[in-house]
C-alpha cells in the first residue's frame, strides 16, 4: 500500500551547493548533444526534478496560431513507487492536462506566459487546469512554472508540480531559469536546420520544372575518409525515366549498387574529377543495350556542395542522324541540308565556300547570304581571337578534329551559342576545306547558367546559415558553438608553435536583479553594450564571444599570464567606468593560462582551459565580485 504525504506538510526549500554552475553546464553539454527537442525536453525535466526535489513535471508548447498553450507528449516524475497504480496516476495526470488549453494569463502556467518571468504557487487553486476535487486527488500543493524565450517568443513553459508545500524560492526559481535557458541551444539548431530544408526544398521544387533529367548525388566516404560510392539524395521525373526506375527505387541508394557496369564506373571517376578539380564536366555515352534500346546521353556535371549535381539529355536522335549521314555518301548532301546541324566548308583563309541551309533556320542568315563571307566576321569579338587560334592550329593538322563553343551573330542581331566541331580536310579532293558541324547549343548553355546560378545561391544561403549558427542574435558576438570550435583550433596552434594561450570567462554581476528591476529590454541593452566594449577593448586577433546568458569569452592568443590578466582588467575597469543608464554595472572575471614552459600547469586542452577560467570566475564571485582572478598564482583582485 502506497503512503502519501501530508498535503499541509511544508518543506523547506532545498539547499544548493557549490557545484550549481558545474550542473548547469553539464545540462547545457547534454542539451546540445540532444538530437532532437522532445529528448531535450525529456532530459531537462528529469535533471530539475532530481536536483531540486519536484514531484513531478511536463512541458507545455504554444499551438501553431501562437494563442494558446497545450501540454506536449514528455513529462516526468521523480517519484518511486510501491505499485503499479502510482505510476499510471501520474500517466493519468498528464492525460488530463493533455485535454486543456491554457491562454495567456489564465493560472500559473498562463501567467508565466504572458510575464514571461517564472511563476510561483503556494497552492493549488491556481493552478488552472486542476479543479479543487483533482487536485486534492493528486495531492498537489505546489508549482512552479518556467517559460523559455527564443526570438522575442515563448517557445515553451515547463511546469512542475509537488506534494508538498512549499514556500517561494527565489534562489531555486534562479537556477531552475537558468537550466530552461540552455534550451534555446536546442531550439536555434532546430530553427537553424528548418531553413536549410526550406531552402534545399526551394531548389529540388526548380529542378522538378526542368525538361532535362536532373539529380543531385552526395559522396559516401569509407571510414578512412575515401569516396567509395556517390549516393542518389534527389532525381526529377525525367532523370528516372531515362533510367528506367521509378524513383523511389533510385533515392537513397548509391550508383555503383544500382549500376555495376563498366560504364557506371567511368562516371564515377569523372564524378570525382569534377569534385576535385572544381570544374564542370560535359560528355556523352553510348549504352548498346539500355531498356530503351541502343541510347546516347549526353550530361554534365557540377559540382554542388558535397556532391555533384548532374543534367542529362537524350541524344538518341542526333546521334542516329549523324551515323546515318556516315553510312551513305551518295545520300550526304540531302543528309546534310536537312540536318539539325549548320554543315560548313572554309578555305584556308577562312572564307566560307558552303553554308548547309540549317543555317536560315537557326542564325536567319541565307546560305546565298553567308557564302563568300569570311566566317570570323560574325564572330562575338570577345570569342573571335580565341576561336582563330584553334583555326590556326586546326590547318597544320591533317584529318584531326577540333571543338570550339563561341557566340555567333544572327540576323536580327541577337546572338547564340554555336559549339562547333572542325575537322582539317584540306587534303581530301572532295571537300578541300575545313568542314566544321556547329550546333547551336543555346538552351544548353542558358540551362548551364541556370544550374550555376541555383548553386551559387545555395551556397549563399548556406553561408548564412553557418553565420546563423555562430552568430549570438542579441549581441552579434560568435556564440558558444563558436567559441568551441575556435578554442581547438588555437590550442592545437599553440600546441604547434609552443606558444601561451589565454581564456578569460566574464560574467554580468547581479543581472538577474538588473533585469528584474528594469526589464528584459533594459537588460539586453546592458549585454549588447558590453558586448561592445570588450570588442572595442581587444584585441584584433583576441576571440571575444557571447558564452550564453550574461557569460562572456575572451580568447587570447600568443598571450601569458600577465598580458591576459591586465588585458581581462582593461575590459572590467572599462565596464566599471561606464555610465549606465538605470543603475551601476559591474563584472566578475575568471582568467586561466596555458603556457608551455609551465611545469606545474595542468592544463591538458581547451576544456581543462574554460574549467580553470571558470574556477576563477567563481572565486571571483565568491571574494565580493567586480574583480578579476587569474587561476595560478598571479593573480588581481580590486575591490567593489
Amino acid at each position: 500500500m502506497t503512503t502519501r504525504r501530508k498535503k499541509n506538510m511544508i518543506v523547506p526549500p532545498p539547499v544548493f551547493f557549490d557545484e550549481e554552475i558545474g550542473l548547469e553546464r553539464d545540462v547545457a553539454l547534454s542539451l546540445i548533444e540532444s538530437d532532437s527537442m522532445a529528448n531535450a525536453l525529456a532530459l531537462l525535466l528529469r535533471r530539475v526534478c532530481e536536483t531540486v526535489g519536484w514531484d513531478f513535471g511536463q512541458a507545455w508548447l504554444p499551438s501553431a496560431s501562437n494563442r494558446v498553450l497545450r501540454v506536449g507528449n514528455v513529462w516526468h516524475s521523480a517519484r518511486k513507487f510501491e505499485d503499479h497504480s502510482e505510476t499510471e496516476r501520474f500517466g493519468k495526470l498528464h492525460a488530463l492536462a493533455q485535454q486543456i488549453e491554457i491562454r495567456r494569463g489564465r493560472g500559473l502556467v498562463g501567467r508565466a506566459w504572458s510575464s514571461r518571468d517564472a511563476q510561483w504557487q503556494d497552492e493549488c487553486g491556481d493552478i488552472h487546469w486542476l479543479d479543487a476535487d483533482a487536485a486534492n486527488e493528486y495531492s498537489i500543493c505546489s508549482g512552479l512554472a518556467v517559460p523559455v524565450v527564443f526570438n522575442k517568443r515563448v517557445a515553451v513553459v515547463l511546469e512542475f508540480l509537488s506534494h508538498q508545500k512549499r514556500h517561494e524560492d527565489r534562489r531555486m526559481m534562479n537556477f531552475v531559469g537558468a537550466l530552461a535557458s540552455r534550451l534555446t541551444t536546442v531550439i536555434e539548431r532546430e530553427y537553424n536546420d528548418e531553413a536549410l530544408r526550406r531552402s534545399e526544398e526551394w531548389l529540388r521544387a526548380a529542378a522538378e520544372g526542368s525538361t532535362a533529367g536532373f539529380s543531385i548525388l552526395h559522396v559516401v566516404r569509407n571510414a578512412r575518409e575515401n569516396v567509395r560510392d556517390l549516393k542518389f539524395v534527389f532525381v526529377n521525373q525525367c532523370a528516372a525515366d531515362l533510367m528506367s526506375l521509378s524513383r523511389s527505387q533510385i533515392l537513397g541508394h548509391n550508383l555503383l549498387d544500382l549500376f555495376p557496369q563498366v560504364a557506371a564506373r567511368r562516371f564515377f571517376e569523372q564524378c570525382l574529377g569534377v569534385i576535385e578539380t572544381h570544374q564542370s564536366l560535359d560528355d556523352e555515352v553510348h549504352f548498346r543495350n539500355s531498356p530503351h534500346g541502343e541510347m546516347w546521353v549526353r550530361y554534365q556535371v557540377v559540382p554542388v556542395g558535397n556532391g555533384v549535381a548532374v543534367t542529362v539529355q537524350d541524344i538518341s536522335a542526333r546521334k542516329r542522324s549523324e551515323a546515318a549521314i556516315r553510312t551513305s555518301e551518295d545520300r550526304f548532301r540531302t543528309l546534310i541540308e536537312n540536318a539539325s546541324d549548320i554543315i560548313t566548308i572554309m578555305d584556308g583563309d577562312g572564307i566560307i565556300r558552303y553554308e548547309s541551309p540549317s543555317v536560315e533556320r537557326i542564325l536567319g542568315w541565307t546560305s546565298e547570304e553567308m557564302c563568300g563571307k569570311n566566317a570570323f566576321e560574325l564572330i562575338h569579338p570577345a570569342d573571335a581571337q580565341r576561336v582563330l587560334e584553334v583555326f590556326i592550329g586546326l590547318q597544320g593538322k591533317p584529318g584531326v578534329t577540333e571543338s570550339v563553343r563561341f557566340r555567333y551573330a544572327c540576323r536580327d542581331g541577337s546572338w547564340k551559342h554555336l559549339e562547333a566541331l572542325g575537322s582539317n580536310l584540306l587534303g581530301e579532293p572532295s571537300i578541300a576545306g575545313i568542314l566544321v558541324n556547329s550546333r547551336d547549343v543555346s538552351e544548353r548553355v542558358a540551362q548551364e547558367e541556370q544550374i550555376h546560378a541555383q548553386a551559387r545561391e545555395l551556397e549563399k544561403a548556406n553561408q548564412r546559415l553557418r553565420e546563423l549558427a555562430t552568430r549570438d542574435g542579441l549581441t552579434h558576438l560568435k556564440n558558444q558553438r563558436a567559441f568551441r570550435e575556435e578554442i581547438e583550433q588555437e590550442w592545437s596552434m599553440a600546441q604547434r608553435h609552443g606558444w601561451p594561450l589565454s581564456l578569460a570567462v566574464v560574467d554580468v554581476d547581479h543581472f538577474k536583479k538588473y533585469n528584474d528591476a528594469f526589464g528584459h529590454q533594459a537588460g539586453d541593452q546592458v549585454l549588447v553594450r558590453i558586448a561592445r566594449l570588450m570588442q572595442s577593448h581587444s584585441r584584433k586577433s583576441d576571440f571575444v564571444a557571447r558564452y550564453g546568458g550574461e557569460e562572456f569569452i575572451i580568447l587570447m592568443s600568443n598571450t601569458g599570464y600577465e598580458g591576459a590578466t591586465e588585458h581581462a582588467e582593461r575590459v572590467r575597469i572599462a565596464i566599471e567606468n561606464t555610465r549606465w543608464p538605470h543603475s551601476h554595472v559591474t563584472v566578475s572575471v575568471g582568467v586561466a593560462t596555458w603556457q608551455p614552459d609551465d611545469a606545474n600547469n595542468d592544463i591538458k586542452g581547451g576544456d581543462t582551459l574554460f574549467a580553470r577560467a571558470d574556477e576563477a570566475l567563481y572565486h571571483s564571485k565568491n571574494s565580493g565580485r567586480n574583480r578579476t582572478t587569474q587561476s595560478t598564482k598571479y593573480s588581481v583582485e580590486t575591490p567593489n
